[in-house]
């Protein structure tokens, strides 16, 4: 037990006579969550919308279990330390790493003999303090199937475990129409309109090995420093046909660190997937989304007049068509109406713009209820009107 822990330079052991039990590392070793995020969340449309311009990690409260059997004096002496000052270092050798923790409480204490087990929580203020990034580097796992941001996770020496993909296609909860209640009623009444779905937090079950300490530290924190970049993150999923989701990360759960021989760590990354729904993969409308419906095969994208207008002002359509006929053609994909003729040659040099009105849903309204007048599209009307 000596020389595993020193706390302010001193041997734990041999000072205090305390040691780190078994599995006691796996809760320092979890990832720091993020800090609270920024959302809007409108509710005729799925998901949420982030803030993640600037996203920070938060510190981190954690336990950490101790076995102790020396004198009374001695584990009097070590809280005694431990109270002098806020902060202390702990030098963990058999992870090779150092922190500054600063203790919080003393959550539980087992009597066994001669023998005490307890656990002390420790606060982390200082997530990737001095950090440099470095490059991941790992060789032993294959490719995972899983990219985050084109980035497989077996560059990290990151396998991922079953139930990962099950977690992936679980259903969000619905978000709640206008519900009226009360004592004076039978039952309820709903508002019947259509359904929308919150955003879902997704876990992905992971194992990370190194061949040294070195490299896990290194694949470790490169991790997590590329998992809170701002902007949202885009995880691929070649198991779901390379379907791609835009998430942020959220926190971690680590079941087990083993940092013997070939290092053991097996975590779970939480991610909120921003706007999933099961109904099929929601796509915020961009010029590449709609040359994708136009030339490949339609997908079931979240349709407003603001985006509509941007992907016809963006760039001139690869097929010439009137501006009625690519609102035809939007209202039909926005309608899971898929009999389409792409191969239809449109042609017309003068566009027109009629006005389209967008119904609470953001699905556009059917082709009769467009009207004839010309509007402005430069102008700064805002054409969400109800």
């Amino acid at each position: 037990m000596i020389g595993k822990l020193y706390i302010d330079g001193k041997d734990a052991y041999s000072t205090y006579g305390i040691f780190v039990a078994n599995g006691g590392y796996n809760k320092l070793v979890a990832y720091p969550p993020l800090k609270g995020v920024e959302t809007n969340d409108w509710h005729e449309e799925d998901g949420i919308e982030a803030d993640l311009s600037s996203p920070k990690l938060d510190a981190k409260e954690f336990t950490i279990n101790f076995s102790y059997n020396g004198s009374e004096s001695m584990i009097s002496h070590f809280f005694r330390v431990l109270s002098d000052k806020a902060y202390h270092t702990f030098e963990f050798v058999e992870m090779g790493k150092t922190y500054q923790l600063r203790l919080v409480s003393q959550n539980n204490l087992s009597i066994i003999r001669d023998l005490r087990v307890f656990g002390l929580n420790f606060a982390d203020d200082f997530p990737l303090n001095d950090y440099i990034y470095q490059d991941p580097q790992s060789s032993i796992f294959p490719n995972s199937g899983y990219k985050i941001d084109d980035v497989d996770l077996s560059e990290y020496g990151v396998a991922v475990l079953q139930n990962t993909v099950a977690s992936v296609l679980s259903t969000p909860a619905v978000k709640q129409n206008l519900l009226i209640n009360t004592n004076s009623m039978r039952g309820a009444i709903y508002d019947n309109a259509v359904v929308t779905y919150k955003e879902k937090d997704v876990k992905i079950n992971c194992l990370m090995r190194a061949n040294s300490l070195e490299e896990f530290w290194r694949n470790y924190n490169a991790l997590i420093y590329n998992l809170t970049k701002p902007n949202e993150r885009q995880i691929t999923i070649a198991q779901l046909d390379n379907a791609v989701y835009n998430c942020y990360y959220k926190q971690s759960e680590v079941t087990r660190f083993a940092p013997n021989d070939k290092i053991w760590f097996q975590f779970t990354l939480i991610l909120v997937f921003t706007r999933f729904s099961p109904v099929g993969n929601i796509t915020t409308a961009t010029w590449d989304n709609f040359t994708n419906i136009w030339e490949e095969s339609p997908l079931n994208v979240t349709c407003t007049w603001d985006n509509l207008i941007n992907v016809w002002e963006e760039k001139p359509l690869i097929k010439q068509c009137t501006w009625s006929e690519f609102i035809n053609i939007w209202v039909q994909v926005c309608n899971n109406d898929y009999n389409i003729d792409y191969s239809n040659d449109y042609n017309c040099n003068s566009p027109q713009y009629p006005y389209l009105i967008v119904n609470p849903t953001s699905i556009f309204v059917p082709e009769e209820q467009i009207l004839d007048e010309d509007i402005d599209v430069n102008s700064n009307t805002d054409w969400n009107v109800e």
